[in-house]
């Protein structure tokens, strides 16, 4: 076993794996919302669909990376909000959002979902203690160690009309297998406003629920909507639902109303006729 991790768990030992997330964990993950760059392949090119001005909504922004990241693109006059229903992300959420004096970052601690009421979130832990909230879900009880928190549930359609929201250009969605239940239940929004949107697709996750990954591609496509990835060189090409190339990353799931607004430039030779078919 290496020192640093003998150390670590010598250490929790000594103060508690509740006390160690409360203050070390909770100072780890502060530390990654305010400082460190998001990894997703993708996430290069976000800069290419939001504007300053623009709101955006981060759905599923656990300790707040991506929302670090559009509150800078949208600026001073636009609006981010971020949706983590889960106590401990979203105090570092609310945490990094006032050390970096993003004012047009609204937290909500509501989960997105395809009713309105409660339900208990899945919570898994590492290690038997430590809780993943990135992988927290609404399918249930999982394998493993794993801890519950009720939370709070409306619909994007809801949520949009409830707070009058005027103008929604972007969405990243990371929400562990549940993006049917949450863009079905948000139709309305979709049509009106038709964000470009930011999605992970999770294969197991979606199993999980019995949804095929096909599923989620044959409704964007039934809405509108046309699947993205980038290549080796960062430009984007069109994933049919005939042939889908990856089970698990984030894809761009764009509109053809928003084609104008987008630089031709970043997508693949002839790849962005698709999207006027």
């Amino acid at each position: 076993m290496a020192s640093g991790v003998f150390v670590k768990r010598a250490f929790v030992r000594l103060i508690g794996e509740e006390n160690y997330v409360k203050s070390f964990g909770y100072i780890s993950d502060l530390y990654q919302s305010v400082f460190l760059r998001i990894k997703e392949e993708g996430t290069s090119l976000v800069p290419n669909f939001i504007r300053q001005g623009d709101t955006v909504f981060d759905i599923g922004a656990n300790v707040g990376r991506f929302t670090s990241f559009a509150a800078k693109l949208v600026g001073k006059n636009g609006r981010v909000y971020s949706f983590e229903p889960q106590s401990y992300p979203r105090k570092v959420l609310s945490q990094m959002k006032s050390i970096r004096g993003f004012f047009q970052v609204t937290v909500v601690d509501t989960a997105l979902s395809d009713q309105v009421g409660k339900a208990a979130i899945t919570i898994p832990l590492k290690d038997g203690w430590k809780p993943k909230s990135a992988c927290g879900h609404l399918d249930g009880t999982g394998e493993g160690a794993f801890r519950t928190e009720t939370v709070d549930l409306t619909t994007l359609d809801l949520f949009c009309e409830s707070h009058a929201v005027e103008r929604l250009d972007f969405i990243k969605c990371d929400v562990e297998g549940a993006e049917l239940k949450l863009f079905s239940s948000g139709l309305r929004a979709l049509k009106r406003f038709s964000p470009v949107l930011y999605t992970e697709v999770d294969k197991l996750c979606l199993d999980r629920r019995g949804i095929s990954l096909r599923a989620i591609f044959d409704f964007m496509e039934g809405i509108g909507y046309k699947a993205y990835l980038p290549d080796e060189t960062k430009r984007l090409y069109y994933v049919s639902p005939d042939n889908i190339t990856r089970e698990k990353t984030e894809y761009f799931f764009i509109p053809k109303v928003r084609a104008a607004r987008i630089n031709p430039g970043i997508f693949r030779d002839g790849e962005m006729r698709h999207l006027k078919d």
